[in-house]
């Protein structure tokens, strides 16, 4: 923990199923939704915050995944449990690292 505060390395959380999906599909599957509800706000002559674009796009991210196909959503799950790996060998590496072999 020290280190990772020292090397400001802020521990991260893993991904939820629609981040993943967003992730992986944003340009080929969420952009050209997200983009369409940002042109029907522009023509209602809205200007949308931050916060309300970032709510946006991610009510259309859930709204897109939950009519995904079973294929897609097993490419999201496996992702996550790839990433959930690479996570934790990362850490048993850094372990090392830091402390070390002090068998006596």
């Amino acid at each position: 923990m020290v280190q990772s505060i020292t090397e400001c390395e802020k521990p991260m959380r893993m991904l939820q199923e629609q981040e993943a999906y967003s992730k992986m599909f944003y340009t080929t599957r969420v952009q050209p939704t997200v983009k369409g509800s940002l042109e029907k706000a522009a023509h209602e002559h809205r200007t949308l915050t931050n916060g309300e674009h970032v709510t946006l796009v991610k009510k259309e991210t859930v709204m897109l995944y939950a009519q995904e196909s079973p294929d897609i959503k097993d490419q999201v799950k496996q992702y996550l449990k790839d990433q959930k790996q690479q996570r934790i060998q990362d850490k048993q590496i850094r372990w090392r690292q830091t402390c070390g072999d002090y068998s006596w």
